[in-house]
């Protein structure tokens, strides 16, 4: 999978990645990207696995540049504009377009960072990463790659965002040549990729090339880049260890599920209010049962052991209405 090394060219590979609230961020960039632009645009799109994608027709029709869903195995080609297909991801390998199943990535099959971080193994200081609108964290590790690669770091000023959370997460974790409004991502992206001789110099790291394989199920011996962690992938239930690549800590496990803190943190929320959820039955029904007991007694005219019952009916009430209450109060869905 090793590129050749790159000595003179152009920034001619153009990624971007966008989550909630990403056709509208997608349609005015490439709305506004003038026809016969010399690079490649490959976008990954966070959409449901059920949903065919849409998203090349509709670009195609507010823009001069054709868009159309990345095929497998097609070539590379300045002026174009790829979207990855749903429940798929969109790698860039050996010059070719590939789509590939792959293990899904922070929850994400298409994954932005599964896409930015092959574009950074494959075309090096050619790329520009740009992050958009979304949820959470995908894509900042990717752009982390790109820019130590030696690629350019574009993050959308998360104040134009319609949901920021995606570009805050990147500016968190990567320092950015550019911050800049969405209305000013096309002119950018212009001039950028305008044609120049560029002397440049390849900069691949052993964990990007670890990272790039195991976003493809290519795992390897973890042992030689990780360390055992105590948590459980949520995808496949196999042990995570824990990936320190390039300053970032990550997790993955044997078969190439990858997450990042954030989304680790995201995952383990459904459990935890889950187990809220039956501890608060469990509470009721055993409630439910003392009250009962209470009744069969105070048939027996036993005052003693009623109020017994009735006292912890009382207790166990109380304590299912504290965790009810704690759950009334959290924010428990994490939009994706």
């Amino acid at each position: 999978m090793t590129p050749e090394p790159t000595t003179l060219s152009s920034r001619d590979i153009v990624v971007i990645g966008a989550s909630a609230g990403g056709v509208t961020a997608l349609r005015e960039i490439v709305s506004a990207l003038p026809p016969g632009l010399p690079a490649a645009v490959f976008i990954v799109l966070h959409i449901s696995r059920d949903a065919p994608s849409l998203l090349a027709d509709i670009l195609t029709e507010v823009g001069p540049l054709p868009a159309r869903t990345a095929a497998d195995g097609e070539a590379v080609e300045p002026g174009v504009v790829y979207v990855a297909q749903s429940d798929h991801h969109l790698v860039l390998k050996d010059d070719r377009v590939r789509v590939l199943f792959g293990p899904k990535q922070d929850h994400h099959r298409p994954s932005i960072d599964v896409l930015f971080r092959s574009a950074a193994w494959q075309y090096g200081p050619r790329v520009i990463g740009v992050v958009l609108t979304g949820f959470l964290s995908d894509g900042a590790a990717g752009l982390q790659a790109i820019k130590q690669a030696g690629g350019l770091a574009v993050v959308q000023d998360p104040r134009t965002a319609m949901y920021s959370g995606m570009p805050e997460s990147a500016l968190r974790a990567v320092t950015t040549d550019y911050c800049v409004g969405l209305n000013e991502i096309p002119a950018l992206l212009v001039r950028l990729t305008a044609p120049t001789e560029l002397v440049l110099a390849p900069a691949r790291s052993t964990s990007l090339q670890f990272e790039t394989e195991a976003d493809l199920g290519n795992v390897g011996d973890l042992a030689q880049v990780a360390d055992p962690s105590s948590f459980l992938c949520p995808d496949c239930g196999g042990g995570l260890w824990e990936v320190r690549a390039d300053g970032q800590l990550r997790f993955r496990c044997r078969v190439g599920h990858g997450y990042s803190v954030e989304s680790l943190l995201s995952s383990q929320q459904p459990y935890v209010e889950r187990a809220l959820w039956a501890a608060a039955r469990s509470l009721e029904d055993r409630a439910a049962l003392l009250r009962r007991l209470a009744d069969t007694w105070r048939a027996r005219n036993a005052a003693a052991v009623v109020e017994h019952f009735a006292r912890s009916a009382d207790q166990s009430s109380e304590h299912a209405s504290i965790i009810r209450s704690f759950l009334d109060s959290a924010s428990t869905v994490e939009p994706s």
